[in-house]
Order: C-alpha cells, then structure tokens, then sequence
C-alpha cells in the first residue's frame, strides 16, 4: 500500500499497532510505533502512540516502563 501523506501513514501505523496488540504480539506493535514517530505529528496522534507504546511494554511484563511512558504522557 502506498501511503500518500503523513498523516496517512500516522493513522496506518496506529491502527497496525493496534492490530498487533490485539493478536497478542506487542514487540512488533511497539516496532510499528518506534519505526513511525517522525508522523505522529499531531497531539492526538503523538498521545495516542504514546499510549500504543505503553500497552506494548506493559504486555511485554514490562509495567514499570508502560506507566512512566503514560505518566510522562499527562
């Protein structure tokens, strides 16, 4: 797929995330999020990744990490 604007491959690669977690694999969804940070642009989207991240490390046994991630987040 050809992603046209950034804030295309924003939403993509939130909504990769997000599939990802949900099939239980939270490595490749913190990878889909990491590898796309320059397009998190907007404040929804830089919160919502910021968030997607959490989830990830919290589901990789890593709570302590997730929460100061959404701490720092507030």
């Amino acid at each position: 797929m050809r992603v046209r604007t950034v804030a295309t491959a924003s939403e993509v690669a939130l909504l990769t995330a997000r599939a990802y977690l949900r099939t239980g694999r939270p490595h490749e969804a913190q990878r889909a999020i990491v590898d796309s940070l320059e397009t998190h642009t907007s404040v929804d989207a830089s919160l919502t990744a910021q968030m997607l991240v959490a989830s990830a490390r919290i589901r990789q046994d890593d709570a302590d990490t997730g929460i100061a991630i959404l701490i720092d987040a507030a």
